[in-house]
């Protein structure tokens, strides 16, 4: 998932966390947070891809580069991350 938070940032993660990957019901957004649509927790948008480097409940980590005009994601990047959609 990609979202502009509050600051007018993009946060960009996978769309299932480490730990209920296995419910494949991803992530909605509710204002500034993102809220696990298998457990509920809620997360800040702003967090994503920050805090939220390995484990738990939390948009899973996906590496980017946010430039002025794109988001470039390395296609290896994505590879590694299959996991979380098998």
């Amino acid at each position: 998932c990609a979202v502009r938070d509050a600051n007018g940032g993009v946060q960009v993660a996978f769309d299932a966390c480490d730990h209920c990957d296995v419910a494949k019901k991803g992530y909605s957004q509710d204002g500034d947070n993102m809220v696990c649509n298998n457990c509920g927790n809620s997360f800040a948008i702003t967090g994503i891809g920050t805090e939220n480097r390995a484990g738990g409940c939390w948009p899973g980590y996906l590496e980017v580069t946010v430039t002025d005009t794109e988001v470039l994601i390395d296609p290896a990047t994505l590879d590694a991350g299959s996991w979380h959609f098998e």
